[in-house]
């Protein structure tokens, strides 16, 4: 019937066959090579310490002579496997963080696949490593693999919050030398400042008058502008003589300059506009001042938010000014408030105790009479 030409088909289907081989040997080749490239990738993480520590704990070899191992306490095993466990939730964290930026690298450009590679490598290792986590939990104690994270979670937190509250204890005497060169040179403008003359008076065509006839009054025998000169003059002689003789005269003078921090209202949040900005204001507070601070942080009139305060004082509108002054800087903190400014004599102390004891009597029959 039909010549079938066999020589003619073996040509395509030997074609056929070594594109096949050629391309299995290529992919196998390829797979093989890139294998062996991701094999020699360094990794991610270091050696895991805390892993090999706890395994070498759960695989001991026998010693020389005995068959057994020696036994490991159930205690030592699970404080390794929790050390791991801290480990790997440090690890855990840094996978996270690096994640989106090795893939926006990635897009970039910037990195390589090679790279990326590592990265996924090392996520991979990551998820296997907690898996085996709590099935070793789960295989110390029962159901303890679903807390294990959370205790080295809480490990790895406080063992970041050492290191941090170390760094910083580590440069307090750093931090307190730079701050009393800052309070020296504070002290010494501030010094400075006193020592100089106020140069705008002395140079306004005012001061330059020559003769007795050009000096203005005031009020009819006030003093004249040569006059001031000569009291301010004075005055600045005493300053230097007292700073002279009182060596901490200079450290006061110098204290006048400290800045307060400001004390906010509970209700609002607000700061009150004569609120003293510094220890020299805090003394040039005036009575109605202190009144109405008093009143702006619920001091005068006892409320709900009196005692929310850090110190809270009792504020009478019979006090002194000497008092409210001391009651107030007792209420924002300021040292040296809280003794009394005149120190009473024994006479009034029994007298107050006396009168104290009246009343507690007459309260006393008062009640009693009541019930009747």
């Amino acid at each position: 019937m039909f010549d079938i030409d066999w020589i003619g088909l073996s040509v395509p289907f030997a074609y056929i066959a070594v594109l096949l081989g050629a391309l299995i040997t290529f992919s196998s080749l390829y797979r093989k090579r890139k294998a062996a490239k991701s094999a020699t990738l360094a990794p991610w993480f270091p050696p895991h310490l805390q892993r090999n520590i706890y395994l070498s704990l759960l695989h001991l070899n026998p010693e020389e002579g005995k068959e057994k191992p020696p036994a490991v306490p159930e205690s030592v095993l699970r404080a390794a496997l929790l050390r791991r466990a801290v480990e790997d939730i440090h690890r855990i964290i840094q996978v996270r963080t690096a994640k989106q930026a090795c893939s926006t690298l990635l897009q970039r450009g910037s990195v390589g696949d090679d790279l990326w590679q590592r990265f996924l490598r090392a996520e991979k290792e990551m998820e296997q490593e907690l898996t085996d986590v709590v099935m070793e939990a789960n295989g110390l104690a029962p159901n303890w693999g679903q807390t294990i994270f959370q205790s080295a979670n809480e490990i790895a937190a406080n063992t970041v919050f050492r290191k941090r509250l170390d760094e910083i204890q580590a440069q307090t005497e750093a931090e307190k030398e730079w701050w009393e060169k800052r309070r020296a040179s504070i002290q010494a403008e501030f010094m400075k400042e006193l020592d100089t003359s106020p140069t705008a008076s002395g140079k306004s065509p005012a001061n330059k008058v020559g003769s007795d006839e050009d000096a203005i009054l005031v009020e009819a025998g006030g003093p004249t502008v040569s006059d001031k000169g000569s009291i301010r003059k004075k005055a600045k002689m005493q300053f230097k003589k007292r700073r002279s003789q009182n060596p901490h005269f200079a450290p006061k003078i110098a204290q006048l300059g400290y800045r307060l921090a400001p004390l906010v209202r509970v209700t609002t949040g607000t700061v009150h506009p004569s609120f003293p900005a510094t220890v020299l204001n805090y003394h040039l507070l005036t009575d109605s001042e202190l009144d109405d601070l008093a009143e702006f942080y619920h001091q005068k009139t006892r409320s709900r938010y009196t005692s929310q305060y850090p110190c809270p004082v009792e504020w009478r509108p019979d006090l002194t000014l000497a008092d409210k002054r001391r009651k107030f800087g007792r209420f924002i903190g300021l040292r040296g408030c809280d003794t009394p400014i005149r120190t009473k004599t024994e006479e009034e102390i029994m007298e107050e105790a006396r009168m104290a004891r009246l009343r507690d009597d007459r309260e006393r029959k008062g009640r009693k009479y009541a019930r009747y």
